[in-house]
């Protein structure tokens, strides 16, 4: 199984500025990928991968091979969130300045409690800070991949471990639960815990994270053109 540790990292302000433009050319190399995914109807990161690598590492070359790839990955990640049917039109995804950077396990490394990172100006080491919950996650996975993101004025680092699997207990008491719906868990002696109130509140938070979503402030936007009428196309 995968679990995301969030590293919080200490800059400097030349590492600060290192990562700002580093987020911005990446956000111009996804930005160069969309007119290839709209006119080909294609966010498949291999047949993408066909259709644009050369030209975007013509336009930003200080992004370097891997991070192309990075790139691809993402823009092939925003679309299929979108489970676009085949009768519906391709919408231009807008990556802004402040989307998250993707990393790839070749593109970053982990040892002795410093992260490093690629940076179009050369790799950037830094320290960073965890809790004790996750640093135990950090001990025993695997690391997988990372997205480098800015919340207010600091840098995260959102890890991806793979974490080995739980093995089963095949003797003594069993100890069962179901989850569901309309109540959270109900327990094999009997206990029934109602989700009413936590329902309301992931309902309250997925209709406000769709709205956000729908205005662009999750790292892309996304615009359609209208026709005369009205009509998107």
């Amino acid at each position: 199984m995968n679990r995301t540790v969030s590293l919080k990292l200490g800059t400097c302000s030349e590492k600060h500025e290192s990562f700002l433009q580093t987020q911005e050319f990446f956000s111009k190399g996804c930005n160069t990928i969309v007119p290839f995914v709209v006119s080909n109807r294609c966010w498949n990161r291999v047949d993408l991968h066909h259709l644009c690598y050369y030209k975007v590492r013509e336009n930003l070359p200080c992004l370097g091979s891997q991070m192309v790839c990075n790139a691809l990955r993402k823009v092939c990640s925003s679309y299929k969130v979108l489970k676009i049917k085949k009768d519906q039109n391709i919408p231009a995804i807008k990556f802004k300045k402040s989307c998250s950077v993707h990393y790839c396990a070749r593109t970053f490394s982990l040892k002795d409690d410093v992260l490093s990172l690629f940076s179009i100006q050369g790799r950037v080491k830094c320290t960073y800070r965890v809790g004790a919950h996750q640093r135990k996650y950090l001990e025993i996975g695997k690391i997988k991949e990372g997205e480098l993101i800015l919340r207010g004025k600091t840098w995260f680092f959102n890890l991806v471990l793979e974490i080995p699997e739980v093995p089963l207990i095949s003797e003594g008491k069993v100890f069962a639960v179901d989850l569901g719906e309309n109540n959270i868990a109900t327990t094999s002696k009997g206990t029934i815990y109602g989700g009413g109130q936590l329902r309301h509140k992931r309902d309250k938070f997925l209709a406000r994270r769709r709205k956000l979503q729908s205005n662009g402030n999750d790292g892309f936007a996304i615009s359609y053109k209208l026709s005369p009428l009205g009509e998107s196309y």
